[in-house]
């Protein structure tokens, strides 16, 4: 029988030697054609790098944008602090479950 050390280098020779192998063999290997849908590409597109950034188009969306956050921070600023808005679905009256008592009971009853 080996020991625990013996048996924990053994394998990590073997997990070396596997890491290894496949660095090595990592060249030969082929995945799914590189580049094999290129000549389906019918629009293809030249990209530059440059350091400034885009020019900003103002357009009637980011004009309308911006007055509505005018106008949330003005409601902001208009309400009491501390206090929030009640949503319309908490002022509604609770809904009943039908036979909740039986359920709960058969539950409780259940190992």
């Amino acid at each position: 029988m080996l020991s625990r050390r013996v048996i924990f280098w053994i394998s990590v020779s073997i997990t070396v030697v596997a890491h290894l192998l496949m660095l090595w063999l990592a060249p030969q290997i082929i995945l799914l054609e590189s580049d094999r849908l290129a000549e389906r590409i019918t629009t293809r597109f030249q990209v530059e790098f440059v350091d400034a950034p885009p020019e900003t188009v103002r357009t009637a969306r980011a004009a309308s944008s911006e007055a509505t956050v005018q106008r949330e921070i003005e409601t902001l600023f208009s309400s009491d602090p501390g206090t929030l808005e009640v949503e319309n679905s908490m002022l509604s009256e609770p809904v009943e479950t039908p036979q909740l008592a039986e359920r709960l009971a058969a539950e409780a009853e259940k190992p």
